[in-house]
């Protein structure tokens, strides 16, 4: 899938400790992994509403 590995955290769960795995993707990632992979896809990618979500995510 072409994400990171961003270490390993601890949570919570049940009331019990456990390790979580975090992964990271980077914009120049991302563009790595789609030109590398582009005769995979067949299309590329497109993303929609991107600055809808945004507007919805910034603080008020």
């Amino acid at each position: 899938m072409g994400y990171l590995d961003n270490g390993v955290t601890t949570v919570a769960r049940e009331g019990r400790p456990v390790a979580h795995s975090n992964y990271l993707m980077t914009r120049e990632r991302f563009d790595e992994v789609r030109e590398a992979n582009l005769a995979l896809l067949g299309a590329p990618v497109e993303l929609e509403g991107v600055e809808a979500l945004r507007a919805a995510l910034e603080p008020s």
